[in-house]
């Protein structure tokens, strides 16, 4: 069974092995091989590679500057915030199906997450959001501490003031 290094950076190096990944999702696939590199350049996005011990690309996600309007919000996660909320978009989120259901998906949330947290307590950040590409990956948030962004949005959100002491 494969072991899993933490996520780092995606640099210019693993671009040959970008094309070899299949999470079954075809925009995900594609996205990883033709955008990432590209907008990690340009700063629309940072990307996170997970890989296993002999170098295999097992997965990715990637977050990115981030705004919501009050009127995509409960009122509960727009009181007393700017409008537009300032949040981190998790914009993609990924496992190759060689590795599925080893709990890598969970792990590299959890890692995107503490990200998420580490920084919020530099700059106003209230949430990370997320827009699920399927039931099952609406499930899989929901499952891990992600809520509805307000009733009738698919957005989800997780909220990051329990998290960060303020000083």
């Amino acid at each position: 069974m494969a072991s899993f290094l933490p996520p780092r950076p995606l640099q210019q190096a693993d671009e040959t092995r970008l094309l070899g990944f299949d999470c079954g999702s075809e925009p995900l696939n594609r996205w990883l091989a033709q955008k990432a590199l590209h907008n990690d350049k340009t700063g629309g996005s940072r990307t996170y590679v997970v890989s296993t011990e002999t170098g295999e690309l097992a997965g990715y996600f990637c977050l990115s500057a981030h705004s919501v309007e009050h009127g995509d919000l409960k009122a509960k996660y727009r009181r007393n915030m700017p409008n537009p909320v300032p949040t981190i978009l998790l914009g993609r989120l990924a496992v190759d199906k060689k590795f599925a259901g080893r709990g890598l998906g969970k792990s590299m949330l959890s890692a995107a997450i503490r990200s998420s947290i580490e920084i919020a307590k530099s700059i106003g950040v209230a949430a990370v959001v997320v827009h699920p590409i399927s039931e099952e990956a609406e499930h899989f948030y929901l499952k891990n501490g992600f809520a509805y962004a307000r009733e009738g949005n698919p957005m989800l959100l997780f909220a990051l003031g329990p998290f960060i002491s303020s000083k």
